[in-house]
């Protein structure tokens, strides 16, 4: 579906990426984790379009790409959600749905055709807003999946999202949970960042970590690896034990995860990760 290979960012003299790549299948959910500063958010900012890389290259079905930008990104399948909400308050759900190009009829936007447009997603993503009125008066979790609903009404083949349920409650994580695994059944590639490490082992099929601005651990099975070893992976040595996790929004711990979609197995209590393995971007 999508493959990257030997991506270099550099920002100043700050090396952000060196050679990094990274491949994304078709249904599958592929998790990226690191601590600060490891590169994730540049490596999701050049494969969403966000930013341009120095070296390296895209395939997209093995085709090479060049995004001039995320809306160009997105016309080829590629939407992201970034973990910072991008919505327009003034602006009725509705209108937030389709900021580009809304469905006309006759020259005129069709509102008739935007509500049957949005009803199935917002139906899959468990969420009933009144599509009139301004976004910035829904609740915050609901804004955060108003974003995932309008990324899905572009038809994406690759989903990125990222940080989607940092902060969501623990009802809305987990129904979050289930809506990413059927759209992966569903054939989409998505890339899931998150810092809740029991999270990516509940939700995702491969693993990918970053430190440093390079690949440490490569697509491994989730199945493959414990919540230790990504971990070690992400710090370069193993983490201390002891100290509780940091509070994160929504009321759940940094290592505390959504409910498992159907069908996944959830790690055992004696698996939880390690304190202040937690972090992010």
């Amino acid at each position: 579906m999508l493959v990257a290979s030997g991506l270099v960012k550099h920002y100043g003299g700050v090396t952000a990426l060196d050679g990094v790549g990274i491949t994304l299948d078709a249904g599958e959910v592929h998790a990226l984790v690191g601590e600060n500063g490891a590169g994730k958010s540049t490596l999701v900012k050049i494969i969403s379009g966000v930013v341009r890389p120095e070296g390296g290259a895209i395939e997209l079905d093995g085709e090479p790409v060049r995004f001039a930008g995320a809306r160009q990104a997105a016309a080829q399948g590629v939407a992201i959600v970034s973990q910072e909400l991008m919505t327009y308050d003034d602006l009725t759900v509705l209108e937030n749905l389709f900021p580009y190009g809304a469905p006309r009829r006759r020259g005129l936007v069709s509102t008739r055709e935007m509500r049957r447009l949005a009803a199935p997603v917002l139906e899959e993503l468990g969420i009933d807003p009144p599509l009139h009125a301004r976004a910035g008066e829904l609740p915050l979790a609901d804004r955060q999946l108003l974003e995932i609903c309008r990324a899905l009404l572009l038809e994406p083949r690759v989903l990125i999202l990222d940080e989607p349920t940092s902060a969501l409650p623990r009802e809305a994580a987990a129904r979050l949970a289930g809506v990413t695994w059927r759209l992966a059944e569903r054939g989409l590639a998505v890339l899931y960042i998150s810092h809740f490490l029991e999270e990516v082992m509940r939700i995702a099929t491969r693993v990918t970590v970053l430190r440093d601005g390079r690949v440490v651990l490569p697509g491994a099975g989730a199945a493959d690896v414990s919540l230790d070893s990504l971990v070690t992976a992400m710090l370069g040595q193993p983490a201390a034990h002891g100290a509780g996790p940091a509070a994160a929004p929504g009321g759940r711990s940094g290592t505390e995860p959504a409910a498992a979609p159907p069908g996944r197995r959830s790690p055992s209590p004696a698996s939880r990760s390690p304190a202040g393995c937690g972090t992010s971007r």
